[in-house]
């Protein structure tokens, strides 16, 4: 398994927003206690791990291979999916 170190500053977060189209929430079935987010952004679908500073932990070409990496480590999707909808700045 190949593990990217990226750290997200406030700023990358803040200018990449208008990319992300969705995220989900993937609790661990095991103990319960861990949590990974996913999300579509620039057409990859990736794994984030916010108790690291959002790191990056996969990148994705499709949800289909991203869904497969979180089952077989074995964690259940969190009911539900927040989607971003375009706000204006006044």
């Amino acid at each position: 398994m190949h593990v990217l170190n990226l750290h997200l500053t406030t700023a990358d977060v803040v200018n990449s927003m208008s990319d992300i189209k969705w995220v989900e929430a993937w609790i661990d079935s095991c103990c319960g206690e861990y949590v990974l987010l996913v999300r579509e952004h620039n057409g990859r679908i990736e794994i984030i791990d916010p108790q690291e500073k959002g790191s990056i932990l996969e990148c994705f070409a499709s949800y289909e291979d991203a869904l497969h990496w979180l089952n077989e480590d074995e964690y259940d999707l969190i009911e539900g999916r927040y989607v971003f909808e375009p706000r204006s700045i006044d």
